[in-house]
């Protein structure tokens, strides 16, 4: 079959030691530090077969997210700026839909024909965050898309446990196409539902929110954050097209925050009292971070969503003297949260189908990768049929 396949060289930087794991695994827990000169090309691979637990999807939509870029983008140095677990060669692609064409024989759940999206997380359900029901910390995690193969391929094998019926979607959606639409966007709302439900204990109807960027995660985050209730939504973000966006998205107002003081305008929208949860889906730490810890609420949140290859400071004390949380957020499996994702777009409270700003077919994926860089789509998606 036809696969996007990326690799990269293994040469951890002097000041990284991976463990004996990662050595012998190729598995690299901060890729940021490790891997460099990535390089990608469409190749011919073998088709994969379903092992016991295991089904095969026809793939037709996947997203282009902003993890696939920072794999391209490098430093100084030469090194990617994913931060996150990453093995490669490897197929990218992890926000996914298509239908099963393949099924293993222990799989029960779900049939051959259904149309699905995955949870990209692949826990080995043993550990010890496992076993605690905590499984976006699983010591032996492996991520489709990142350490295993994933959708930029005609086929992909996937854990059958990690397959969501999508066919509740498509009563609401104007044909088979925007099924697929929008089962490829589910992951990156259930990153966000992840962050919000689970990490920081959930949004206060009412709240006074903020959010920092306005790709894929930010525009989610705002869909969700108005879903939830937040009485008043201000997003920064650079690139105007994104702002319009995050307006269409259920924002009450967009700033470039190269021309507003971030901060001033947050103490000002609230009459001096501060944002209750703000939200980093910006990834530039150094930019956003100080603007939040001046911008907090007696007793608010800061949740971090975005990822970030550099090191930053924080100033502890404004956090300290309002009693405010900052939170680090990753991943999304468990919990219940693909089916209440899906429960949510089903019923219309999320639509995510404006996010979309470009479709590209499989065989301009590197076109669709140039038009990513720019930082100014909302979501990208590439058809493979």
């Amino acid at each position: 079959m036809k696969a996007f396949v990326i690799d990269a060289t293994w040469d951890p930087r002097p000041d990284y030691r991976p463990s004996p794991v990662e050595i012998d695994t190729r598995k690299a827990l901060i890729g940021s530090s490790v891997w460099r000169h990535p390089h990608a090309s469409f190749q011919k691979v073998d088709t994969p077969e379903p092992g016991p637990d295991d089904v095969i999807i026809k793939l037709h939509r996947v997203g282009f997210c902003g993890s696939d870029l920072h794999f391209f983008e490098t430093d100084a140095d030469g090194y990617i700026t994913y931060p996150g677990l990453t093995r490669f060669p490897t197929i990218l692609g992890h926000e996914l839909a298509g239908d099963i064409v393949a099924a293993g024989k222990n799989v029960q759940h779900i049939r051959v024909g259904e149309p699905v999206t995955i949870e990209d997380m692949v826990r080995c359900g043993s550990c010890y965050p496992c076993r605690i029901n905590q499984p976006n910390f699983c010591e032996n995690l492996d991520e489709i898309g990142f350490s295993l193969n994933g959708g930029f391929a005609e086929f992909v094998r996937v854990p059958a446990r990690n397959c969501w019926a999508i066919a509740s979607l498509g009563p609401r959606m104007p044909g088979a196409g925007a099924l697929y639409d929008c089962g490829a966007l589910v992951e990156p709302f259930t990153v966000v539902y992840n962050a919000l439900v689970h990490a920081a204990g959930g949004v206060t109807p009412g709240a006074f929110s903020v959010v920092h960027g306005a790709g894929p995660i930010g525009l989610a985050s705002v869909a969700m954050l108005r879903a939830c209730g937040a009485a008043r939504i201000v997003v920064f973000e650079v690139p105007e097209a994104r702002r319009k966006l995050a307006l269409a998205m259920g924002a009450d107002s967009a700033f470039d925050p190269q021309h507003v003081t971030a901060e001033d305008v947050v103490m000002n929208e609230t009459e001096g009292l501060g944002a209750d949860l703000q939200v980093e889906a910006a990834g530039a730490f150094a930019h956003t971070l100080p603007a939040m810890e001046k911008s907090v609420s007696l007793m608010g949140t800061i949740l971090v969503i975005g990822r970030d290859s550099a090191h930053v400071s924080i100033f502890p004390e404004p956090l300290q003297t309002k009693r405010a949380r900052l939170i680090l957020a990753k991943g999304n499996a468990g919990h219940g949260t693909y089916p209440h994702v899906l429960r949510l777009m089903a019923s219309g409270r999320i639509d995510p189908i404006p996010m979309i700003t470009a479709k590209y077919p499989f065989a301009e994926l590197k076109a669709a990768l140039d038009a990513s860089r720019a930082r100014g789509h909302g979501k990208i998606l590439v058809n493979v049929d």
